[in-house]
């Protein structure tokens, strides 16, 4: 003879699912003590060993195991589970740990890879300051030591606009004084 579907639940299904609901709630302390109580009426009942688990790493669904911090294997509500498990539910279960072992070691991976890049990226920042230290000290007695640290192709930028202004017969940008206007006299001087 079936149950209706209004029938009272009876056994372990009753508080099984109320913890269920309290999951899906995130009761977390209401959610075990319900789980508890169905290891109470059966003390080999897997799912809730999984249940609990479920509500210490404060996770809604069982489906969930995988987004869990640490290996599933080191928790002892887990390690009953699997000793207690049918043989469907044991593969379920170890691959929900298997496919987290697969996440936390793609994640530690990147994190390696990460702090390689950072460290690198140092290093060439650590390198190009003390470069760029030495050459500011280098000429700092000099009334013109900028000028003197520009890379080569501000200076070849210069030349470039001299022969231009020479060949289109530009005497250069006048500069106000406050004497006198006088005009820019020449980077570089041709020798003929």
């Amino acid at each position: 003879m079936s149950q209706s579907p209004l029938a009272p639940m009876s056994g372990i299904e009753q508080p099984m699912k109320r913890g269920h609901l309290f999951l899906e709630d995130k009761d977390w302390k209401q959610a075990e003590e319900y789980f508890d109580k169905a290891l109470d009426i059966d003390p080999e009942h897997a799912p809730a060993y999984i249940g609990k688990l479920c509500a210490a790493l404060h996770l809604k669904y069982e489906e969930h195991l995988t987004q869990a911090k640490e290996l599933l294997a080191n928790f002892g509500h887990y390690q009953k589970a699997i000793r207690f498990a049918s043989e469907d539910y044991r593969a379920k279960l170890e691959g929900y740990n298997k496919n987290l072992q697969e996440c936390l070691e793609q994640d530690e991976r990147e994190r390696i890879e990460a702090e390689k890049q950072n460290r690198e990226r140092d290093e060439k920042t650590s390198r190009r300051s003390k470069t760029d230290a030495k050459r500011d000290t280098s000429h700092a007695h000099h009334r013109h030591a900028p000028f003197r640290c520009r890379p080569v192709q501000d200076s070849q930028r210069r030349i470039a606009r001299h022969t231009r202004r020479k060949q289109s017969g530009s005497p250069g940008r006048i500069y106000q004084s406050s004497r006198r206007k006088h005009f820019q006299r020449p980077l570089f001087v041709q020798k003929n």
